[in-house]
């Protein structure tokens, strides 16, 4: 057991910090594109949905005004292009304003500048793998979701880190240290740490925003997708996207064996729900990783 900084005194329980609001850190870079765009009347929709698929906090907080009780539609608008479409330049234009307020990026050292960064990095392969996977599954396999959903629930799937990153910093840090050089995962040791867990911890925040059941469900369960219950094809995706950004980051080559053999094993609960096979395992991650060799993000 390794002894918890003090923040985690701050809050025992997700409740208790669902009670207070967290500035979450975005990449002002997008905002300011977004803000560009959105003004400019030759911008289509799909130009401002492309940008803010950049950020998962800028695109978490267009969804989560799109389900606002406000406009009168909690829990119905599940994609980008959806939010986008609703809101208008105009609110989206304000969104990116109020999120250029925030310290974005910059935090009080080297060493947390870069780890937002590459949780940032790490988000945006999984909605793109997400939405690959998502393409090249058999219709009869997706049923209801669709690859637009899927990114959607990629770019989200670690908010709960973001909000850990503010609420907990010493915490979150800590966690990060303890992963790093080790053959371990976040999630593999943060109960180390708190009482709840970061899928958990988004879920509550997904829900506070009124966002989608199934962007919730797959949130709270994209390290544990057979334990969804209405969205388990959703989630199954977005967990199988989290490993493959995982697997392709470590470099491993299709000649070690040991390192494949790993990946499919991770790989064992998302690929009931998918209906996929070892061989289709491997051609999916083959997929994703020549698509994200081509979609690299201008905010690099």
């Amino acid at each position: 057991m390794i002894n918890p900084p003090h923040g985690r005194q701050n809050f025992d329980n997700i409740e208790d910090l669902m009670l207070h609001e967290f500035e979450l850190p975005c990449l002002p870079q997008v905002a300011s594109r977004i803000i560009q765009l959105a003004s400019t009347p030759e911008s289509t929709a799909s130009d401002i949905e492309q940008t803010i698929g950049n950020d998962p906090i800028i695109a978490a907080r267009a969804l989560a005004l799109a389900n606002s009780s406000y406009y009168g539609l909690p829990g119905q608008i599940s994609s980008l292009h959806e939010a986008v479409v609703f809101l208008g330049p105009k609110s989206i234009m304000k969104l990116a304003q109020d999120a250029c307020t925030t310290e974005g990026f910059l935090g009080k050292g080297d060493q947390v500048s870069l780890n937002r960064r590459y949780a940032w990095r790490h988000s945006l392969d999984v909605a793109i793998c997400a939405r690959t996977i998502a393409s090249n599954l058999h219709p009869t396999v997706r049923e209801t979701f669709s690859p637009e959903q899927s990114y959607a629930a990629g770019l989200l799937h670690d908010i709960g880190k973001s909000l850990m990153d503010v609420s907990l910093p010493e915490t979150y840090q800590s966690i990060l240290t303890c992963t790093r050089g080790r053959a371990c995962r976040f999630h593999e040791v943060e109960y180390q740490f708190v009482s709840f867990n970061h899928a958990t911890l988004g879920a509550a925040l997904a829900s506070r925003w009124n966002l989608p059941k199934p962007l919730r469900e797959t949130i709270a369960f994209h390290q544990t997708p057979l334990a969804s219950q209405i969205s388990t094809k959703l989630t199954a995706c977005v967990s199988l996207a989290n490993e493959v950004a995982h697997y392709l980051k470590d470099g491993i080559h299709p000649d070690d064996t040991g390192g494949v053999d790993s990946f499919i094993e991770r790989c064992h609960d998302c690929a009931i729900p998918l209906r996929l096979s070892r061989e289709r395992l491997i051609w999916m991650a083959s997929t994703c990783r020549a698509k994200l060799d081509t979609a690299a993000s201008p905010f690099m």
